[in-house]
């Protein structure tokens, strides 16, 4: 049994419970879940991105023997990853300081400004599309959560106190069980939040205003498929010789340390 389920069990007599009673033993228990799954999140990024250094291996492969080319990929890459690993370090440090949509919002929109700079990459080298939804579905999935945290449309104005719950959990389970209720998941946001979103978001909440469950994907699944998409990213830049030459000749800098140092002499133009 998970700590989070046993923490439920033993918080109030189900059977015999009052609504508060229930409210507070199911936020109890989703404060537990949401710090159980984060800590495991924050350790897999440190693991596999950020203390491997997987951003600087651009850096170091372009940088040559003599140190004097600067590529910035890596660097800015490396940024990106680091706030990442600061706000999981952040969560994990202040239980419960933070709702799951506290935590969420935040969390897909800095790994959807990951996602945008990998595209703007893609772009560059015209790295074909089938290949990127094959490679970097996850991203695609996080997106469109990300436009539903950004872009709410009618859910922002219609919807009254949704309850937010992590998928494939026991909270979630128990919020969707009895069927009446409109639950926002992966098909509805793929549906509605998606670049090319039909009308008609608003009439999906008519008589469902205050019956509304947003289910998140849950982040023992996210987190992994993340890094395994970042290191296929590097992968692409470092070992394909076209992408890698493209690439190369956009965004490294010859002779970096020799400029810098002339930037800084007494004698260059202010």
């Amino acid at each position: 049994m998970e700590p989070s389920t046993q923490v439920m069990k033993e918080s109030v007599d189900l059977e015999g419970a009052t609504p508060d009673q229930l409210m507070a033993a199911f936020d109890q228990f989703l404060a537990e879940l949401t710090t159980e799954q984060l800590t495991r999140a924050r350790d897999v990024f440190a693991e596999r991105v950020q203390n491997d250094e997987l951003m600087c291996r651009m850096y170091e492969s372009f940088r040559g023997p003599d140190d004097a080319r600067h590529n910035c990929l890596g660097c800015n890459f490396n940024n990106m990853t680091a706030q990442v690993q600061k706000y999981l370090n952040l969560c994990v440090k202040n239980p419960g300081h933070f709702t799951l949509e506290e935590t969420y919002s935040v969390l897909v929109l800095l790994l959807n400004g990951l996602w945008e700079r990998i595209a703007d990459v893609f772009e560059l080298i015209a790295l074909p599309e089938q290949y990127r939804v094959r490679h970097f579905a996850i991203f695609v999935r996080l997106r469109r959560w990300a436009n539903f945290f950004k872009h709410p449309r009618a859910f922002g104005w219609l919807v009254h106190h949704p309850i937010y719950t992590l998928q494939g959990s026991e909270h979630h389970a128990w919020f969707v069980q009895s069927g009446n209720i409109l639950e926002i998941d992966d098909e509805f946001v793929k549906r509605f939040y998606a670049p090319d979103r039909p009308k008609g978001l608003a009439s999906q909440f008519k008589g469902k205003e205050n019956q509304v469950v947003v289910s998140l994907p849950d982040l023992d699944t996210v987190m992994p498929a993340v890094c395994s998409a970042l290191a296929k990213f590097v992968e692409v830049v470092l070992e394909n010789p076209v992408y890698r030459e493209i690439l190369d000749e956009r965004s490294t800098l010859v002779d970096y340390i020799t400029a810098s140092e002339q930037d800084d002499s007494p004698t260059s133009p202010a």
